[in-house]
């Protein structure tokens, strides 16, 4: 990808292949290690060289890609995103309700609602099935139409097209077939195993349309997962581009999990994934941040920084401030967006080598 340049149709080929967060991360995974970049499990030693490339995941859901700094470090340019997209969770897998094969759902994320109904459906995620070697975690997406969600038709519900307040736990919950069929059994043959073999699950609907051009010109696009997948593709091929030749830079991409339902995962951008790999490089100075949470102060701690500027206006708490003054960490608050105050910094001479100066 590096050196390549930037195809509408290699972003499709993203936002197809992303139907649940654990697919989106294995698609990243897919595209880092053809430009060469190694997997570090957590579960493993990291041995880190100056210039390397490197990436980890975390609960499959999540990915985090760095380039080593080549000399001493002077400075992080990172770009983040969420692998998650609006969706629909599967908290049951087969039930029946007045001869028709059901499963039930809650709503995950700020969806539009209406968007789901009439259109044909398939099922993402990850199952964990029971094996000769132990409990395997394995990706399933059968490919074509297994459910949708059906309106009433407009002569038994004439009040559809003045607005309607819908209840997702009676008017949003998919058929998949007549009753009798099992949901369970079709991902367990999709799966390569048995349903007597799956011990639990975490799977979503997903559309079935793909990615495609619209407009007389093809002008435009449309595509589900667009939250946020375009972006993360944006900021991956961005950061595939770099080249790492200031010496002390490293650069970070990261795509979170859990961000439409507030990120406070250990996969979201709330847990501890960007200072767990922030903390094998020492001697930075200062960090400046929009979030506002006790974990921002345990990443400076990590990497050595000195002083927290909270930019937007931003007060920590209590809680925050007594963590920062446990471990000797200046707090600050600054009322400029984080560009503006960067621009500050830079302009009055903090400029961390960027221009191989002082």
């Amino acid at each position: 990808m590096q050196n390549k340049a930037f195809s509408m149709e290699d972003l499709f080929a993203f936002l197809n292949a992303g139907v649940s967060a654990f697919h989106s991360t294995a698609a990243a995974a897919a595209i880092l290690e053809a430009e060469g970049y190694r997997n570090c499990p957590e579960s493993a030693a990291w041995h880190l060289v100056p210039g390397g490339k490197y990436y980890t995941t975390r609960n499959g859901s999540a990915i985090l890609a760095w380039r080593m700094p080549k000399g001493p470090l002077t400075g992080w340019h990172a770009a983040a995103s969420h692998s998650d997209s609006p969706t629909w969770r599967i908290k049951t897998l087969d039930g029946a309700d007045h001869g028709f094969a059901r499963a039930e759902v809650e709503g995950y994320g700020g969806m539009l609602m209406s968007t789901w109904f009439d259109r044909p459906l398939s099922v993402a995620g990850r199952l964990l099935v029971r094996t000769a070697d132990g409990v395997e975690s394995r990706l399933v997406h059968p490919e074509r139409a297994l459910a949708c969600i059906p309106n009433l038709c407009i002569h038994f519900n004439r009040e559809a097209n003045t607005g309607l307040n819908y209840n997702p736990q009676v008017d949003l919950q998919p058929i998949f077939g007549a009753e009798g069929g099992s949901l369970k059994d079709t991902l367990a043959a999709e799966a390569g195993g048995k349903a007597e073999d799956i011990l639990a699950t975490d799977l979503v609907l997903c559309i079935t349309e793909k990615a495609q051009r619209v407009g007389l010109q093809g002008e435009y696009f449309m595509s589900g997962r667009i939250d946020d997948l375009e972006c993360a593709y944006a900021t991956l091929y961005g950061f595939l581009q770099g080249r790492g030749e200031e010496a002390g830079r490293g650069d970070i991409w990261v795509m979170f999990d859990n961000e439409e339902v507030g990120s406070s995962s250990r996969q979201g951008a709330q847990g501890s994934l960007m200072s767990d790999v922030l903390a094998f490089v020492k001697n930075q100075a200062l960090l400046l941040t929009g979030l506002v949470n006790p974990q921002v102060v345990r990443t400076a701690d990590m990497v050595e920084m000195k002083c927290i500027v909270f930019v937007r206006g931003k007060v920590p708490g209590p809680d925050i401030l007594s963590l920062a003054e446990e471990r000797d960490i200046v707090v600050m608050t600054c009322p400029k967006r984080m560009y503006e105050a960067c621009g500050l910094l830079y302009s009055n001479g903090l400029r961390g080598n960027c221009d191989g100066d002082n």
